[in-house]
C-alpha cells in the first residue's frame, strides 16, 4: 500500500515543500502572461522559465482564470512567423530554446568546407575516425514490400544527373564491397587471377551504370552481383541490354546462387572462358 511522501512534512523542515508553497503563494501577473502567450506567442515553458513557475502550474492558473489555451493549429500557424522576428533574450534563457538559423542568424559554419577551413577540416577527419568500424546502421533490419518498391523506383527513375552523383560520392568515398561481394572478389581471384576488377565503388561507368566488376585483361566483359531484395527478375535483362549497347558483355549472379561457389564459378567459365 503506497503513502504520501510528504505526510509530516511542512514549509519549515523540507525544501520541497517550501518551494510548492512558494509557487502557490508568488504573485504571477496574469495580465502579463496571457500577452506573453497570445500577442508574442511565447509557450507556457517560456513563460515559466521568466516567472520561475512550472508548465503545469501556470496552466491551472491559466484554466482558474479562464484564460484560453492555443490549439494545435493555432501553433502551427504562427510558430514559424514568430520564430524568425523574436530576438535574442538574455532574461529568457537566450533564444528561448530556439536554434539561431530560426531567428534568421546564420551558422558559423555557413559557407565554409574543409578545404578553406582548418576547423571543418578537423572536423571531418574526427567523423571519419569516430564512423570507420561501425556497423551498417540497416543491417538486420526488414523493409516491407511498398518501402522495397519505393526504393527501386527511386533508383529506377532518377536522373542522369543524379546518378553521376551518386557514383561520384560512392567514389570519394571509397566504398568498399559487401559481404557476398568480397566472397564473389576471393572467388575470381582464386579461380581467374589478375581478370577482375571489383568496381562497384564508382571507379568504372558504362552508360551510367556501375557494374560490380569489369575485366581487366582485354575483354570487354562486366559481372553484376544482384541481392534479391533490391532486385527484380527483369533487372537481369535490362542492364545486359544497356551493357551490351556499349559492347560488354555481361554475366548477372544472384545473391542465393553465392551459396554454392562451385556452381558460381562453373557459371562463370561457361559465360566467358569456354567458347
Amino acid at each position: 500500500m503506497g503513502c504520501d511522501w510528504s505526510r509530516g512534512l511542512t514549509k519549515e523542515t523540507d525544501e520541497r515543500i517550501a518551494k510548492q508553497a512558494l509557487t502557490k503563494t508568488r504573485y504571477i501577473p496574469l495580465d502579463e502572461c496571457k500577452k506573453l502567450y497570445w500577442d508574442d506567442q511565447f509557450s507556457l515553458s517560456d513563460i515559466g522559465l521568466k516567472f520561475h513557475i512550472s508548465p503545469s502550474a501556470l496552466f491551472n492558473k491559466f484554466y482558474a482564470a479562464g484564460i484560453s489555451l492555443r490549439t494545435k493549429k493555432d501553433a502551427l500557424n504562427t510558430q514559424r512567423s514568430i520564430e524568425k522576428n523574436r530576438k535574442f533574450n538574455k532574461e529568457n534563457h537566450s533564444l528561448d530554446g530556439r536554434r539561431p538559423q530560426d531567428l534568421g542568424i546564420p551558422g558559423w559554419n555557413k559557407g565554409l568546407t574543409k578545404d578553406t577551413d582548418p576547423r571543418i577540416a578537423a572536423y571531418a577527419i574526427k567523423e571519419s575516425v569516430t564512423m570507420s568500424g561501425k556497423p551498417n546502421t540497416f543491417k538486420g533490419k526488414h523493409f516491407t514490400l511498398q518501402q522495397k518498391k519505393n526504393l527501386s523506383d527511386a533508383h529506377k527513375n532518377a536522373s542522369p544527373e543524379t546518378i553521376k552523383k551518386w557514383i561520384k560520392n560512392m567514389s570519394k568515398a571509397g566504398c568498399s564491397p559487401n559481404k557476398l561481394e568480397s566472397k564473389l572478389e576471393s572467388l575470381l581471384a582464386q579461380f581467374f587471377p589478375n581478370d577482375w576488377k571489383y568496381t562497384g565503388d564508382g571507379s568504372f561507368v558504362i552508360g551510367g551504370l556501375c557494374p560490380d566488376f569489369v575485366n581487366i585483361n582485354g575483354k570487354k566483359s562486366v559481372i553484376e552481383l544482384f541481392g534479391e531484395h533490391w532486385h527484380e527478375l527483369d533487372d537481369e535483362n535490362k542492364r545486359k541490354t544497356i551493357f551490351g549497347t556499349y559492347g560488354f558483355s555481361a554475366l548477372v549472379i544472384w545473391g542465393k546462387e553465392m551459396k554454392n561457389p562451385d556452381n558460381v564459378v562453373n557459371k562463370i567459365k561457361s559465360s566467358f572462358y569456354i567458347y
